[in-house]
């Protein structure tokens, strides 16, 4: 009689990862070959391994980090792995400011739009990557330079974009205590938001107005935060992404309170933390 196994033997495909990152100095230059999720694979396998060095060498360069971040499934994995490389020094974040910057710079200086939306889309992913990762210099940074491609071009779709663009800013600004950057941003979202409405082109503006409110709020300015915060909540529908809606919910419950309308600040409270189990999970 066969014998059970004392161990568990892995899987083909992880097998072959290893086998990549055990050969990986005369493997690398083949890499770009592969599917980004693959890619992804071996870039992790690299920091399971503890061959930052490596992974440093790959991640800075903005090309490759863009294509990791198409790979939505693993975002965890990326921060894990991000995190690693900015406690070992590497200063990934700088490196990727600094590349998208430059990057941008190109079709400023030589006002090229062809190629420009996929700069801009791969702006907000980076921003957004840095915003969620918590540096927030690095992030302004990368979004104040996709601000300058959005308004390469001034058409509708562009000044929609552009007003996405603000609504990041404001946010990483809002978080960075950087007031007066911020209350430009504000302003410019206002022109912008003037513009679209008298096209008839206006976007849902639920985030944008929790960003006004929070902005206000931050700066004690409370009865203009509560403002925001009243117009934010009439521009929700079921349509909203379930993150908006929560921080919507989140920023007009904090707003409420200043305002002593204690029992109505329970609700939206609850209503996020309800919304925030339902969607994202927890306890």
């Amino acid at each position: 009689m066969a014998r059970a196994l004392n161990w568990v033997p892995d899987t083909l495909y992880n097998m072959t990862i290893s086998s990549v990152v055990s050969n990986y100095n005369s493997k690398q230059n083949d890499l770009q070959l592969l599917p980004d999720n693959v890619r992804f694979d071996i870039y992790y396998e690299l920091y399971i391994q503890g061959r930052l060095c490596d992974l440093a060498i790959q991640c800075r360069k903005l090309d490759v980090f863009a294509k990791m971040l198409t790979v939505a499934d693993k975002r965890n994995l990326l921060h894990h792995c991000f995190q690693a490389l900015m406690d070992h020094g590497s200063q990934v974040a700088d490196s990727l400011s600094k590349a998208y910057v430059q990057f941008c710079q190109q079709f400023i200086n030589n006002g090229v739009v062809i190629g420009k939306d996929a700069a801009v889309k791969i702006g907000f992913s980076l921003g957004g990557f840095l915003n969620d990762a918590g540096w927030f210099e690095n992030c302004e940074k990368v979004l104040t330079a996709c601000l300058q491609l959005c308004t390469l071009v001034d058409e509708t779709p562009s000044a929609i974009k552009t007003l996405d663009c603000c609504i990041r800013l404001l946010h990483v600004r809002n978080a960075f205590c950087k007031f007066d950057d911020a209350d430009v941003t504000y302003q410019q979202s206002l022109l912008i938001v003037e513009r679209l409405k008298c096209e008839s082109l206006v976007p849902n503006l639920a985030a944008l107005y929790a960003e006004f409110s929070l902005l206000f709020f931050v700066k004690s300015y409370y009865d203009l935060a509560y403002h925001w915060s009243y117009l934010a909540m009439k521009e929700l529908n079921s349509n909203l992404p379930p993150k908006v809606i929560i921080d919507v919910l989140r920023q007009a419950a904090k707003a409420c309170v200043v305002k002593r309308e204690f029992k109505r600040s329970e609700l939206l409270i609850k209503q996020a933390v309800y919304m925030a189990r339902e969607h994202f999970g927890g306890t």
